[in-house]
C-alpha cells in the first residue's frame, strides 16, 4: 500500500478509519483506498461539497441521505478521521511531490488503483456536468497537441469505459505508470478546476 507523508494520518490511523469502513462494507461503504479516490475527486471539484452531502455517500448512500448513517456507531471518531484523511488530500496537492494515492497491492480484478478510480468516479457526481466538459476540453486539447489525455484513464482503470481492459494483465511498470496517470488527472483538474472552487468558496464565505 502507498501511504507516503503526503497524507497527514500516521498508519495506525489509517488502520482504524479502514476498519471502521470494512465494518459497514455490507452497505456498500467506500474502502479506504476508494476513500482516497473520492476525497480527491472532491477536492478537485470546481463545488464546494459539505460533509453532510458526502458523509452519507461514504457510508453506501446517496448524496444528501442522512439515513445511511443511521447505524455507523463510531460516527464522531470517524467523521474525526475523514477531516485529517480530507486535509491531508487537499494539503498534498501543494506540496512539493503532489499527491500520493493511497493504492492497496493485489486488487481482487488484479487492476491496480481501480478502487480509487472508481472511488473518483462517484465525486465526480457531485458537479458531473463540470466533469464532463472538462473531460472533453482536454481531450480535444490533447488531440490538437497530438497527446494523450490524462483524465479519461480514471474512467478506464474504473471499468466504466471498457470492461475488458486490460486485455492481459499490467507489469509493475504499467500499472504504476497507469497510477502515476492517474494521479496528473487529478492535479489537472484541481489546477482546472481551481478559480471555479475559489470563486464557489468565497461565496459560501460571503453567505
Amino acid at each position: 500500500m502507498n501511504t507516503e507523508t503526503t497524507h497527514g494520518l500516521s498508519q495506525a490511523q489509517l488502520d482504524r478509519l479502514s476498519a471502521i469502513l470494512d465494518q459497514y462494507s455490507e452497505q456498500d461503504s467506500l474502502s479506504l483506498e476508494a476513500l482516497d479516490g473520492f476525497f480527491s475527486a472532491l477536492v478537485a471539484s470546481p463545488v464546494v461539497v459539505s460533509p453532510s452531502d458526502y458523509l452519507p455517500v461514504v457510508f453506501g448512500g446517496g448524496i444528501g441521505e442522512s439515513s445511511a448513517l443511521e447505524q455507523v456507531m463510531e460516527r464522531d471518531e470517524v467523521v474525526a478521521l475523514l477531516d485529517l484523511h480530507w486535509q491531508a488530500v487537499a494539503t498534498a496537492v501543494d506540496s512539493e511531490d503532489g499527491p500520493s494515492p493511497i493504492i492497496f497491492e493485489g486488487a481482487e480484478d488484479g487492476v491496480l488503483g481501480r478502487e480509487w478510480a472508481i472511488g473518483f468516479l462517484i465525486g465526480m457526481d457531485f458537479a458531473s456536468d463540470r466533469w464532463d466538459e472538462l473531460f472533453d476540453a482536454e481531450e480535444a486539447d490533447a488531440e490538437r497537441e497530438g497527446e494523450e489525455a490524462l483524465l479519461p484513464s480514471i474512467p478506464l482503470v474504473a471499468g466504466a469505459t471498457d470492461p475488458e481492459w486490460p486485455p492481459a494483465p499490467l507489469n509493475e511498470e504499467e500499472a504504476d505508470d497507469m497510477v502515476a496517470t492517474m494521479a496528473a488527472a487529478f492535479m489537472l483538474a484541481f489546477d482546472s478546476f481551481r478559480e471555479e472552487r475559489d470563486a464557489a468558496r468565497n461565496a459560501g464565505a460571503d453567505a
